[in-house]
């Protein structure tokens, strides 16, 4: 009895064994095809790396209207033009974000970023009053360099050609509104003064913190939009006034003009405005647009109409309207546009009353100025940011004590509660003086993908399905844009060896700079794990996300594999959390772009180690492993883990990539993807995503 039950129970272990050893890859030889050899095997893809990624280092210089550089300017940097054509950011656009960060003080802001190989536009978003909103480049070499601000300066070339007004305008009534001069065909006002108003830094970071970038001045400032005050310009004495442009952070082309009305006779109707002056009639900055510290001087219309006066007298008051898309770029005139917002709010076009108002009006006792935002956006629409910096100027007169400046808001100044050089607004760590920005890579809530095969240094069957992982890094940098931690999400989604693999990266700092490592899934016991949580006996800091695959993504106890025969059991993956802290923050031009140095230990054995293509071993590898089997690497060229026919054994996707099933050339489920590779990256960049003919679906792994 106890022989049959040994029997029974031998047979039974047998077949158990042969049914999870079925997805073992044949070691030390290549695997066949329904009966032919991978199309993989058979193209030529001499002197290719397999990237799907460029990286480029970014430098980027910030300047005012003087020249001269400005600190603290937050920046984002998009591969996609991240406004609507009003000039909206939508949530959804904001996650698309590659990188954000401050210029330094010499106004200089570095990074590193990767983008898919198909990119071919960096997209700047700069969140400061006083510089271009957008500024887009080519991504071309493997350095941008770019200037931003010089279109801002005050040697632009208008200065120079404008004149001064020598004489009080006469009154002149174009398409309806009364002007004060002529312009020319981009909308720059030929009375502008003849010496443009220095904005300087100071004064620009004093007006961002007021009319913060793409914050909701409702929650930033509520202050600034409470009570009944009109945000008109209220002279209790006569004095001479002009206007200066700061910003316009719009999609569109705005108007700006001026009313005046009795300070104790407010309009009530439209009709009681009988006065429309524009001021400038396209609020625009471009090469052939509005320069920083244009100024213009107003005049006061009789009530006959008949002439100016340069002297504004005591009892009136100056309103400001803004047409809304009003300047026709083909016709070079001030039309009606899209509707007008008036600094009397009862005058404009939303019925809730809480929105109606689109301008204020604050007063800068230290440099005796008014300065003027205006949202252009009706308030009650979706798209509509409410963060009163599309258009920016400021209000000057002579004597300043002509203007009642106790009925106005003060400006407010830069707020930085732990003293690290970015401000609370932008800063995502506002009490840790370390930490400043999160950088999430590919995106923040989107994954790239790692694909391996395990049979290294022997050829496999190509369906790069061996170990698939999903990754998301942050990098968290501080203001000087150096990283201080990298934080990671990883997915283990599919394991299609029986192969016990481990997974980990190298990165560019020594061992001792990691304070510590948290999130580990390391219980195998065969790795040397410091205290800190990196390896020990590396030169590189080397963190192992995972000793043992099966323990990320488990077996489900039946079938074969996990996640890569179609047929069989689907088991959801989890996710896995490891955070890096860093002892001392790193420059980017030291530690490089995610995901790093990725690779996988061969079955718990430490020495086998594969990376992708042309990235160095650690040096816990074994050396001696290199240049044998197929695998044709070269220590002394810098060549590691290409084949002899220049095959890789891992590929880095820069999105969340469908893998094949198993058993499933990658050539025959991504069928551009030779094409990609015999033209050495040139063609179809793109191949891995769900574009027409791109795909043989059914031999792509779908649970």
């Amino acid at each position: 009895m106890k022989t049959k039950t040994a029997i029974y129970n031998y047979l039974l272990f047998a077949v158990l064994l042969f049914v999870f050893q079925a997805c073992l890859k044949k070691e030390f030889e290549d695997i066949q095809i329904e009966g032919t050899e991978p199309n993989i095997q058979q193209s030529n893809y001499e002197g290719f790396d397999f990237k799907t990624v460029n990286e480029y280092e970014i430098e980027l210089h910030f300047f005012n209207n003087q020249n001269q550089a400005i600190d603290g300017v937050y920046v984002e940097l998009f591969t996609v033009n991240p406004l609507s054509d009003i000039g909206t950011l939508t949530d959804d656009m904001k996650k698309q974000k590659v990188f954000g960060g401050n210029s330094n003080s010499n106004g200089t802001f570095q990074c590193k970023i990767n983008t898919r190989s198909y990119t071919d536009s960096l997209f700047i978003l700069t969140y400061y009053i006083g510089l271009p909103t957008l500024t887009s480049v080519k991504l071309s070499g493997e350095k941008i360099k770019l200037d931003i601000g010089t279109q801002y300066t005050a040697n632009n070339k208008k200065s120079a050609t404008v004149l001064k007004a020598a004489t009080i305008p006469t009154p002149t009534l174009v398409n309806g509104y009364y002007v004060l001069g002529s312009w020319n065909n981009y909308g720059v006002p030929n009375y502008l003064e003849s010496a443009n108003d220095v904005i300087g830094s100071d004064f620009l970071a004093d007006v961002n913190a007021s009319l913060p970038e793409r914050q909701k001045l409702p929650d930033s400032h509520p202050q600034y939009l409470a009570g009944d005050n009109d945000a008109s310009l209220v002279i209790i004495e006569d004095c001479e006034a002009w206007v200066s442009f700061v910003h316009e952070g719009a999609g569109w082309h705005n108007t700006l003009g001026y009313y005046t009305y009795p300070t104790n006779n407010p309009p009530t109707n439209l009709s009681d405005i009988d006065d429309l002056t524009i001021i400038f009639p396209d609020v625009t900055v471009n090469s052939t647009g509005l320069t920083a510290g244009n100024k213009v001087q107003l005049f006061y219309l009789n009530d006959e109409a008949t002439e100016y006066s340069a002297s504004f007298p005591a009892g009136v008051s100056i309103g400001w309207f803004l047409i809304a898309q009003g300047w026709s770029s083909s016709s070079y005139t001030v039309t009606n546009g899209i509707y007008k917002h008036y600094s009397n709010v009862t005058l404009n076009v939303e019925n809730d009353a809480d929105l109606k108002k689109h301008n204020v009006l604050l007063y800068d006792a230290a440099r005796e100025l008014l300065l003027l935002g205006f949202e252009d956006i009706r308030r009650d629409n979706s798209g509509c940011d409410h963060d009163f910096n599309d258009a920016v100027f400021y209000a000057t007169v002579n004597p300043i004590t002509a203007v009642d400046n106790s009925i106005y808001q003060s400006i407010d100044t830069p707020t930085d509660t732990d003293n690290d050089g970015t401000t609370d607004v932008f800063d995502q760590y506002p009490n840790d003086p370390t930490k400043a920005f999160n950088n999430y890579y590919p995106s923040e809530g989107e994954t790239g993908t790692l694909v391996f095969e395990d049979l290294w240094p022997y050829k496999g069957d190509y369906d790069f399905n061996d170990l698939v992982v999903d990754y998301n890094f942050n990098q968290i940098t501080n203001s000087q844009n150096e990283v201080i931690g990298i934080y990671s999400k990883i997915v283990v989604r599919a394991i299609g060896a029986s192969y016990h693999n481990a997974f980990g990266i190298s990165i560019n700092t020594t061992p001792g700079n990691i304070s510590s490592v948290t999130g580990q899934l390391n219980t195998m016991g065969y790795l040397n794990i410091a205290s800190n949580g990196t390896e020990n006996g590396q030169t590189k800091a080397v963190v192992i996300f995972f000793d043992d695959a099966y323990n990320a993504l488990p077996y489900p106890g039946t079938g074969l594999c996990v996640n890569t025969y179609p047929e069989y059991p689907y088991v959801t993956p989890d996710t896995i959390e490891i955070n890096i802290d860093f002892a001392n923050s790193v420059a980017f031009s030291s530690i490089g772009t995610p995901p790093y140095n990725p690779f996988i230990i061969i079955d718990r054995n430490r020495g086998m180690e594969v990376h992708l293509p042309n990235l160095e071993p650690t040096d816990l590898a074994n050396l001696d492993s290199l240049g044998t089997g197929d695998d044709d690497s070269d220590i002394y060229s810098g060549k590691y883990y290409v084949s002899d026919t220049y095959l890789p054994w891992a590929i880095n996707l820069p999105v969340s990539f469908n893998y094949p099933a198993e058993k499933q050339d990658i050539t025959q489920t991504h069928l551009m993807f030779n094409n990609w590779a015999t033209s050495l990256g040139y063609n179809y960049m793109d191949w891995y995503m769900n574009k027409v003919g791109y795909r043989n679906s059914n031999k792509i792994y779908n649970h």
